[in-house]
């Protein structure tokens, strides 16, 4: 029996061939990003800054159904990352310092990010539309530069970057 699933532009593909055993197999899209131009950013309670559009997340969020768009999962962001050769850490493992720097000096790495779409700047942090789990206040962000994944309160200030439906 084969059964289809699409979840976060990504295609589930799950075989059974008895009840005792059992596989699946994740195929990846090719997502499209989706960056809110100046106009769009600014008549949606965003700011334009740096060639980016900077808001909190609601507005983020509402600007990307705008676009007919969404915000991207902390996946999807972190998937730009290792795309473009760089390694993903999180603001609380114990070797973040060491990744950030690695991120840093990696040029091909940096180069790859903007030619995506995303600014580069020491604190170009991006909402994902993941929230975390023990404070709804709060979501996931990662910061491009460094690829360091922390979160971050709504009500903050951060880059917007959507994703195609």
């Amino acid at each position: 029996m084969k059964k289809g699933y699409f979840y976060n532009k990504k295609l589930l593909i799950v075989l059974l061939s008895s009840q005792l055993f059992s596989m699946s197999l994740e195929v990846s899209n090719i997502s499209t990003w989706i960056t809110p131009n100046s106009k769009v950013c600014i008549d949606n309670g965003g700011e334009f800054i740096q060639g980016g559009c900077k808001s909190n997340w609601d507005i983020a969020d509402n600007i990307c159904t705008i676009l007919n768009g969404k915000l991207p999962t902390i996946i999807e962001l972190k998937e730009v990352v290792t795309s473009c050769g760089g390694l993903h850490t999180q603001f609380d493992d114990s070797n973040h310092k060491y990744i950030e720097n690695k991120n840093r000096v990696n040029n091909s790495y940096q180069e790859c990010y903007q030619k995506k779409g995303f600014i580069y700047s020491t604190s170009n942090y991006y909402w994902s539309s993941d929230i975390y789990l023990y404070n709804y206040n709060t979501s996931w962000t990662i910061n491009f530069t460094t690829a360091v994944q922390s979160y971050n309160d709504k009500e903050n200030s951060y880059y917007v970057n959507c994703i195609e439906f």
